[in-house]
């Protein structure tokens, strides 16, 4: 998906990041259409962008204490 420069420590991080910037794509979206819709998802990504943030968090942690 990502190219071969691509630091590996920072996927995660940057999957989370994405995952908010969709989330607040969707609130303006649900203003307009589907309303539930697009409410689940914004919620949906919020929660996936903690996930990946904890995950990020995470591994750093693996990496430092070693």
């Amino acid at each position: 998906m990502l190219g071969s420069g691509f630091i590996p420590k920072f996927y995660y991080l940057i999957l989370g990041f994405f995952c908010v910037w969709l989330s607040n794509i969707f609130t303006v979206i649900e203003g307009f259409f589907f309303h539930d819709f697009f409410n689940l998802l914004e919620h949906s990504f919020y929660f996936l962008s903690a996930i990946l943030f904890l995950v990020s968090l995470k591994k750093e942690i693996l990496v430092f204490s070693r």
